[in-house]
C-alpha cells in the first residue's frame, strides 16, 4: 500500500470518449485508457509533452469489450503489477457493480464512492461503501 504523505492514485477510464478532458484529469498520477480514436489522440498528445514519465499515460486495448464492467475486470490486474502500492482507484465510465466492489475486495481494505460518471476507491479510506 502507498505512503499516506504520498498516494499514488490511478485513473482508468472505460469511456471511449474521454479524450478531450483528459488534460485535466492526467495530473494527479499513471492514466489507463480504453481504446478508441479519441482515447488514443489524446494520450498521444500528452506524451508528445515530453513533460510526463513515458508511463504515465497507458492505451489499453480490452480483452473484453462486452461490457465497461468486464474491460475494468479484465485490467484490475495489470494496474496492480505495474503501480504497486497505489492508494487510490478512480475509475470513469463504470460504477461500482458487486462484482467490481468483489475483485476489488481482494486489493485489500477500502472504501468505495460514487461519482457522477463512475467511482472512487480508496484504500486509504474506509468510511465509503
Amino acid at each position: 500500500m502507498g505512503d499516506c504523505s504520498d498516494p499514488l492514485i490511478v485513473l482508468i477510464v472505460l469511456d471511449p470518449d474521454f479524450g478531450g478532458k483528459l488534460n485535466a484529469e492526467v495530473t494527479a498520477g499513471p492514466v489507463w485508457l480504453c481504446h478508441s480514436p479519441a482515447n488514443r489522440a489524446a494520450a498521444e498528445k500528452l506524451r508528445a509533452q515530453k513533460s510526463l514519465p513515458r508511463d504515465h499515460v497507458t492505451v489499453f486495448t480490452p480483452t473484453d469489450a462486452a461490457s465497461r464492467e468486464a474491460m475494468l475486470l479484465g485490467i484490475l490486474d495489470d494496474v496492480d503489477q505495474h503501480h504497486y502500492g497505489w492508494s487510490q482507484l478512480q475509475v470513469r465510465g463504470c460504477k461500482p457493480t458487486a462484482a467490481v466492489k468483489s475483485a476489488l475486495a481482494n486489493s485489500g481494505v477500502g472504501g468505495f464512492e460514487e461519482t457522477a460518471d463512475g467511482f472512487v476507491f480508496d484504500r486509504r479510506n474506509e468510511t465509503h461503501s
